[in-house]
């Protein structure tokens, strides 16, 4: 597995933990944040004319252009629980822009990250998929800084806020928080439905500069829903993640329609204030806080590879993340035979109870070869798509030999698509952060290729896909990468030094 082959990995990490980086950081400091970080001009429609740098004193930092700080209001309410009639007690008030931030500076900094990673196989549009994922992790996150934690008496309030037009809305555990249903696309829409179903939801306040502003706010006591995830045998089926979402009009066509990478894409909100749903030991799970609606249940459980592991890390999570079970409400495996549960106001549905068939699953296996003799494929990774159903997607790495292998699959429609494909040769190993990775000299990379599989009731080997040879993709750059991560000034030309 070389640098290629585990650029997606790195970028994944390297961007979800910044993104978690500047997630706790908000939720830790609170409105400080806002006094303490003035607005930075990341990037502007009419840049202003760049002057040549002047010479500086050794060891003194290049100044950076700042906007100055815009004047911010107030909010203050209470908050109350509408069945007991009491304060909220340390309940989490959260403002959300009415107009979505038009900063794509998260999805510049992931396509930057990419570039420094020797970025170029990833295809235009799975790259702007993920870099409007950032996005959305970003702009949560940044919704994080201006938020309150509600008092013993009800109370709370925010200073500082940006001027401009906000939902209200408050998040505690087992109460109803009216934007959690809202798909986070929707709040960018323009269609008039769409806008006035969300403004019904949350109230919205203005703030001025300098200005003060009151908003109170209730909530109510959810719907819950509970029940057990059992193997065919019986026994039961601990660590499965759960989630339960909400199943409007068409909504397997909309599900089906989502990238993959959208589906794993955690919002900021949900993962800080809501606890995440597992099943336990007894495979028990339950979940609360529900609006009055209909929904479907999702379990995943991810898994490694079954014939072995690594002692490589970076070996290691790629096996992790390269295979999940998913086991669907009326115990489908895949999301078009999913069955769908109507809950009421305040209904604690019980005894929805999942079993994951044993026999129901299959394995894929086959090789990649290059179409020229004297070569080969040692080196890459495939990944197999369900076709008509982009929520569904496995990855497997290529062995030695250009072998590679699936399991746990579903009876359907397939296409296993070869993503990165090359003939290398080990020369040792570096260290990345303190991990260790193979030092792989690339002698040939191969373009992409795919090949159709129908899985039916058994399982499908022997598949042989062939690539041709192609252009070598760039190389990384150690150095750009870790200038954008530790945002060190480039080194000084040679007017710059004294």
């Amino acid at each position: 597995m070389d640098f290629e082959d585990r650029r997606p990995l790195i970028l994944l990490t390297l961007a979800v933990t910044l993104a978690l980086m500047f997630c706790i950081s908000a939720q830790a400091l609170g409105q400080d944040t806002q006094d303490a970080m003035p607005s930075v001009n990341l990037g502007s429609p009419n840049p202003p004319t760049q002057q040549p740098r002047p010479r500086r004193a050794q060891g003194q930092a290049t100044p950076r252009h700042i906007d100055p700080p815009v004047a911010g209001g107030s909010l203050t309410g209470h908050v109350t629980l509408a069945d007991t009639h009491g304060p909220a007690r340390f309940a989490h008030v959260l403002l959300k822009p009415v107009t979505p931030s038009q900063d794509n500076s998260a999805a510049d900094l992931l396509k930057g990250l990419s570039s420094a990673l020797g970025g170029g196989s990833t295809p235009p549009d799975e790259q702007a998929s993920a870099g409007a994922a950032l996005n959305r992790i970003m702009s949560s996150a940044s919704e994080l800084a201006q938020s309150a934690t509600v008092s013993m008496d009800g109370s709370y309030s925010l200073a500082n806020v940006k001027p401009g037009d906000y939902y209200v809305h408050a998040v505690l555990p087992g109460y109803v928080d009216p934007l959690a249903a809202i798909p986070p696309q929707d709040f960018a829409s323009t269609d008039p439905a769409t806008v006035a179903r969300i403004h019904a939801l949350a109230p919205i306040v203005t703030i001025a500069s300098n200005g003060s502003a009151s908003q109170d706010l209730q909530l109510h006591h959810g719907a819950s829903l509970s029940g057990r995830i059992t193997w065919q045998d019986g026994s039961p089926a601990p660590g499965w993640i759960i989630r339960v979402l909400p199943a409007p009009s068409g909504w397997k066509e909309k599900f089906a329609s989502t990238s993959i990478i959208d589906s794993f894409v955690v919002d900021p909100t949900d993962a800080i204030f809501h606890a995440t749903h597992s099943t336990n030991d007894h495979g028990e799970w339950r979940t609360s806080g529900l609006a009055p609606g209909d929904y479907f249940v999702e379990a995943v459980l991810s898994v490694g590879a079954v014939n072995g592991g690594s002692a490589n890390p970076a070996m290691a999570a790629a096996a992790l993340t390269g295979t999940r079970i998913v086991l669907y409400s009326g115990n489908a495996l895949l999301l078009r035979d999913a069955t769908t549960i109507s809950l009421r106001d305040g209904e604690d549905h019980a005894n929805l109870n999942l079993q994951m068939p044993l026999t129901g699953l299959h394995s894929v296996s086959g090789r990649v070869v290059p179409v020229s003799t004297g070569m080969t494929v040692n080196s890459g990774s495939v990944q197999l798509d369900l076709n008509g159903d982009k929520s569904y997607s496995q990855t497997a790495q290529l062995g030695s030999d250009g072998a590679f292998h699936f399991d746990y699959i579903p009876a359907g429609s397939y296409t296993v698509h070869v993503r990165t494909a090359a003939e290398v040769h080990n020369n040792g190993s570096q260290k990345l952060f303190g991990i260790e990775i193979p030092d792989n000299k690339t002698l040939h990379t191969f373009a992409r290729a795919e090949a159709p599989v129908t899985i039916s009731s058994s399982n499908v080997d022997n598949i042989t896909i062939t690539v041709a040879e192609a252009s070598p993709s760039a190389k990384p750059d150690p150095a750009k990468l870790l200038q954008m991560l530790g945002n060190t000034p480039a080194p000084p030309t040679a007017p710059d030094l004294p």
